[in-house]
């Protein structure tokens, strides 16, 4: 049973204000801004409380700017505030859905209007942040420089409105909850865990 529902794009598109995507150009700097390879169908929760599904979603990781496809197939921002959005995806044959928010606090060179992938969303929330940006590089030529895009990966859990910064490893995670210590060393071990893993971490939490 597929998870995904058809919605026709070419009608709940006219009602997102957009203006002109000016993307970095090729020839200016090598590699690609947008965290996923094609659009994909997704949905927008607007601030203003307004719903919109069925749209064909990107993402500038580079820039932070969540991308659409309007009825003419134009690339264009999305230029109203947004709450989050859900980008909806197809690997290896599985549909699973990816969910976004901003609205965090400000943490090492992120703020409220960064977005994040929720990974978990209960008692905290569990967040990962794809962070683009451009390097300068030097050729085999003296004096020949490029730039290019790289990526980083950074993960975060909320605890009572606070970001802070974790690495995939049990040591990190042990480190903000210092006084369960023992329990999160039994848990793990019962249930074979490696925080390594994006999934083990959200079954732990």
């Amino acid at each position: 049973m597929c998870l995904f529902v058809t919605i026709s794009s070419a009608q709940s598109v006219q009602d997102v204000n957009g203006r002109v995507y000016k993307a970095k150009s090729l020839s200016e700097v090598s590699g690609n801004t947008l965290l996923f390879q094609e659009f994909l169908k997704g949905d927008v929760k607007f601030k203003d409380g307004k719903d919109i599904k069925g749209l064909q979603l990107n993402f500038d990781a580079l820039d932070n700017i969540l991308l659409f496809k309007n009825s003419s197939t134009v690339i264009q921002e999305v230029s109203e505030p947004i709450k989050s959005f859900i980008i909806y995806e197809t690997k290896n044959g599985k549909d699973s859905l990816k969910t976004f928010e901003s609205g965090f606090g400000k943490v090492l060179n992120f703020d409220e209007k960064t977005f994040y992938e929720v990974l978990y969303n209960g008692k905290y929330k569990f967040l990962k942040k794809i962070n683009k940006y451009i390097i300068e590089t030097s050729g085999y030529n003296a004096g020949t420089k490029s730039e290019e895009i790289r990526e980083k990966l950074f993960y975060f859990i909320e605890i009572e409105g606070k970001l802070t910064q974790v690495s995939k490893n049990q040591k990190s995670i042990i480190g903000l909850f210092p006084e369960k210590e023992s329990l999160i060393k039994d848990f793990i071990k019962k249930n074979k865990l490696n925080l390594s893993n994006e999934e083990d971490i959200v079954i732990l939490l």
